[in-house]
């Protein structure tokens, strides 16, 4: 379970490298928003290890649907990370400082080489599916749960 919860920080954590607080004494509030069909026990479970083991304010956002504008099914059907980001990015409060998005649907980007273009191949780099996304630096980040845990380790949580 610690593993769980060290991966979930590191994920925000490292959305957020050079983020800097407007103040450094605020509390550090941590919203999780689940999409539609994501564990309700497993969220909890991901809230609570928060709190406790990291000393955070976690708030859970009411469940929603997935955004349509980002589905996508060029080689399977899946979400673009980086339209679910900027979904995610509209939803966040001033008070909040840092937002996760949860989902246990197929995320993909597009691989990129550091000139821009499309990475070689292209059929298979075009949509690359990824267990999670943020913004550097930034606040955001989003993360595909299910794809982290084989059966055995699910089995173990619950």
């Amino acid at each position: 379970m610690q593993r769980i919860t060290f991966f979930f920080l590191a994920c925000l954590l490292s959305s957020s490298c050079s983020y800097k607080e407007k103040t450094k004494s605020s509390p550090i509030i941590v919203a999780l928003q689940p999409f539609r069909g994501f564990d309700r026990e497993l969220l909890d479970t991901i809230a609570g290890s928060l709190m406790s083991t990291y000393n955070l304010s976690v708030v859970i956002f009411e469940e929603k649907a997935l955004p349509e504008n980002a589905f996508v099914n060029v080689k399977t059907p899946r979400y673009r990370a980086d339209s679910l980001l900027r979904h995610l990015r509209k939803m966040k409060h001033d008070s909040i400082s840092y937002i996760m998005g949860l989902t246990d649907s197929d995320i993909s980007t597009t691989r990129r080489e550091k000139n821009g273009r499309i990475k070689e191949p292209a059929s298979k780099y075009d949509d690359w599916g990824i267990f999670g996304l943020g913004f550097r630096p930034g606040p955001i980040s989003y993360c595909r749960f299910l794809s982290l845990i084989n059966t055995r380790s699910l089995t173990l949580i619950q």
